[in-house]
């Protein structure tokens, strides 16, 4: 049996957090992929970076004012919906950066549902993930 490394055993971990979140968004909130496909114009993206960004002022090893520590909890002025929705978990920032990485991976999982459906008739996976992304010529 191969020994994981460090690295490997870390990146467990943290895959686990985001997907316990997610799990956590679908059952307890009541996010479930349909809800998301109604949010088609970014929010989920927002969200993540709202939750992300406000971990910047929680980290013990930046030197953040008092201002930006309370910044960090306050509804960010570019939150998608309402303020009540806003969780910060100020005291744990790898919760923060986890729901941060399920609100992601949501994202990803409704790009992925409106190429499928908008997709023509095709038994070749590549060919719809090839057309999430954008190529330059």
């Amino acid at each position: 049996m191969k020994q994981q490394t460090e690295w490997e055993i870390q990146d467990e971990a943290d895959v686990d957090l985001i997907k316990e979140e997610r799990r956590r968004q679908i059952a307890a909130e009541g996010f479930s992929s349909s809800h998301d496909d109604d949010h088609d114009t970014g929010e989920l993206l927002q969200a993540a970076i709202c939750y992300a960004q406000s971990v910047l002022y929680l980290n013990p090893k930046r030197r953040s004012t008092k201002r930006q520590r309370a910044r960090a909890v306050e509804v960010p002025s570019k939150w998608p919906w309402d303020k009540y929705d806003w969780k910060p978990t100020p005291g744990d920032w790898l919760r923060q950066l986890a729901k941060a990485g399920a609100l992601i991976a949501a994202e990803m999982d409704r790009m992925i549902r409106q190429a499928e459906r908008e997709a023509p008739e095709s038994n070749d996976d590549d060919d719809l993930l090839s057309d999430l992304y954008v190529t330059s010529e």
